[in-house]
């Protein structure tokens, strides 16, 4: 192939390779699969960007790679400093806010869930 063409079928999803100076009805394309109808053509290096995908034979073929995608120019570095002091002195002033006054928790009950005190000391001495 000295100069190739990127086509792909009016129907079809993918696009495919051929010699630029095919033509016709239907042609065979690299991958030997045969393009039918109107075809929609496009002479360049690679295939188009659109929402068709590209034949992997016929890349193959070719030895056509996709670009790789390319990464920001900028670093893109966080706006706060987890280690800053007012960061970490405003988790202690949370975490003291939080915290129970454990002068008014009210002590647990001696008595298990659906029992008497009878039972409740019983229990206890078999344990």
């Amino acid at each position: 192939m000295s100069q190739r063409a990127w086509v792909a079928s009016a129907r079809e999803a993918r696009w495919h390779v051929c010699d630029v100076t095919d033509s016709g009805g239907s042609f065979v394309v690299a991958c030997g699969h045969r393009l039918y109808g109107p075809v929609h053509r496009r002479i360049r290096e690679g295939p188009p960007v659109d929402r068709r995908s590209v034949c992997q034979v016929c890349a193959n073929i070719v030895n056509w790679l996709p670009a790789l995608p390319s990464k920001g120019d900028e670093i893109m570095w966080p706006f706060d400093d987890p280690d800053d002091p007012p960061q970490t002195d405003r988790a202690r002033i949370l975490a003291e806010a939080l915290e129970v006054d454990r002068s008014e928790v009210v002590p647990a009950s001696p008595y298990l869930a659906g029992t008497t005190s009878a039972k409740a000391t019983e229990v206890s001495r078999i344990a």
